[in-house]
């Protein structure tokens, strides 16, 4: 698990191969499920400065996700 350094944004690997995104702002429920691996993620990490989050898996294999964050106003 890893939290964003704004505080509001958590992503969680599983051992079912996927990588949850949870915006805490909008919902109790995953964003966005990803499945980029075959086998158990084992670490997610989010970048300090970048839009960037990393994962790692037991098959070997780590991916670099760019991701954006859109900012909206709910009130208008």
């Amino acid at each position: 698990m890893s939290i964003h350094p704004g505080g509001d944004n958590v992503i969680i690997g599983t051992s079912d191969q996927n990588v949850c995104w949870f915006d805490l702002d909008l919902d109790n429920k995953p964003y966005k499920v990803m499945q980029y691996h075959s086998k158990a993620v084992r670490q997610v990490a989010y970048h300090y400065t970048y839009p960037l989050f990393a994962t790692a898996s037991d098959d070997g294999t780590n991916f670099f996700i760019e991701f954006k964050l859109t900012i909206f106003n709910r009130f208008n």
